[in-house]
């Protein structure tokens, strides 16, 4: 699952369940291939598997989302899996009221942490350990953080209270990834925030904004945040809810969402200037799409 092209177009990376030099992989692992055949390489070994990731810019390392025990160094994580998987009963225990999102269970006493890992060598290290950072817990996807364009942050949105719930409302943050340093960048308790995207120049970050003080139920809108730490809101005009992900143009002037319309879902471009929407492409409904080298590719339903 998950493909994803490298920056540079040499590799393929995605995840699998398999086995290779006589390794059986116990949770998915990050694979890479070349786009022109050949056998898939195993990149290192993650004990708690690999879950959403992404490329840096530079091609040589990849962010991803991994479930670990957060009072637990990353030696030893391995260990605790095995003890959870060899332990004999079947009950489920937490005394945390967020411990189980839809169809399945949060993994017991463990939260999703972001996890750096150069490709060529397979090393990884957790960006988040011994912090009390984490991401959602509920479905923590490759949505919920971004990496800067000169591969020297990601910014992540985090739920800054203490007890997680599901109608948290999230923040955003950013760590700098040589010293794990993280900071919070927004925080506005009666906002929830969600999905930042770094600019091409990334010196601003777009991301969903959803005004929860004025109902559970508000839709997330487009916000923009500077470097001075000034945001705003661009389409609380526009009767639309802007759904993840954020995708900006190459001139930093515009940024590409799907958005509903009367029961179909358009892909949209938000000229933040004008403050003026348009639909660049017309569903039924739009799926994934991907902007690269003023190409846009779409993945449609009619």
């Amino acid at each position: 699952g998950n493909p994803q092209w490298s920056p540079r177009g040499d590799l393929i990376a995605f995840t699998a369940k398999r086995e290779q030099a006589g390794q059986r992989d116990e949770e998915t692992q990050l694979y890479v291939i070349p786009p022109d055949g050949g056998e898939a390489r195993r990149v290192g070994h993650v004990p708690t598997g690999v879950e959403s990731f992404k490329w840096f810019p530079d091609g040589r390392r990849i962010a991803f989302v991994s479930w670990v025990w957060p009072h637990l160094k990353a030696a030893a994580q391995a260990d605790a899996l095995r003890d959870f998987k060899s332990r004999k009963e079947t009950a489920y225990v937490t005394d945390e009221a967020l411990y189980r999102f839809w169809d399945h269970h949060i993994p017991m006493d463990r939260v999703p942490h972001l996890h750096l890992m150069d490709v060529e060598t397979g090393k990884a290290r957790d960006l988040f350990e011994a912090t009390a950072w984490e991401l959602s817990r509920a479905e923590p996807d490759a949505h919920s953080f971004d990496i800067a364009p000169d591969g020297r942050r990601i910014a992540f949105a985090f739920d800054p209270a203490a007890e997680k719930k599901l109608d948290g409302r999230f923040a955003l943050a950013e760590i700098d990834v040589r010293t794990r340093r993280a900071e919070t960048l927004l925080h506005e308790p009666d906002w929830d925030f969600a999905a930042p995207r770094y600019s091409q120049g990334g010196g601003h970050l777009a991301f969903l904004a959803s005004h929860q003080a004025l109902g559970h139920n508000r839709p997330n809108q487009l916000a923009v945040l500077d470097q001075q730490g000034q945001w705003a809101v661009f389409s609380e005009g526009w009767d639309h809810e802007v759904s993840a992900p954020l995708c900006w143009t190459a001139d930093d002037q515009s940024v590409l969402f799907a958005a509903e319309d009367r029961g179909r879902r358009h892909l949209w471009q938000f000229m933040l200037g004008e403050r003026l929407a348009e639909p660049i492409f017309e569903g039924g409904h739009v799926g994934s799409f991907t902007l690269a080298q003023d190409f846009v590719v779409i993945n449609h339903d009619s």
